[in-house]
């Protein structure tokens, strides 16, 4: 994925967030595996909303986006590399070796 295509994912996923955040609903269970891309509307999900705190946002502020967020998410470049690596490998049926020889 290029670094053009992954600004537009984490961009579309900052928007996501803080449109969740202004329903009132703090998602705690972040990761990957709760966020979905719509490649043809080019929009960004979060999903799974079990473990969450609801706030009543008449009485709290939005809060501020921060770069700390897609860390949180495993967005961040460092994770990015880390998933592009396991999934590369995957395509050629070798996850399994990649993840029993800690890449």
């Amino acid at each position: 994925m290029s670094r053009p295509q992954q600004g537009e994912i984490r961009e579309a996923f900052r928007r996501a967030l803080i449109n969740v955040w202004g329903c009132g609903i703090r998602p705690r269970d972040k990761g990957l595996r709760n966020i979905g891309w719509d490649e043809a509307e080019r929009e960004c999900y979060i999903v799974d909303f079990e473990d969450c705190k609801i706030i009543d946002v008449g009485q709290v502020d939005v809060p501020e986006f921060s770069e700390a967020e897609f860390r949180h998410w495993d967005l961040a470049e460092e994770n990015v590399v880390h998933y592009r690596t396991w999934y590369d490998l995957d395509k050629v049926g070798n996850a399994a070796g990649a993840a029993k020889n800690g890449a």
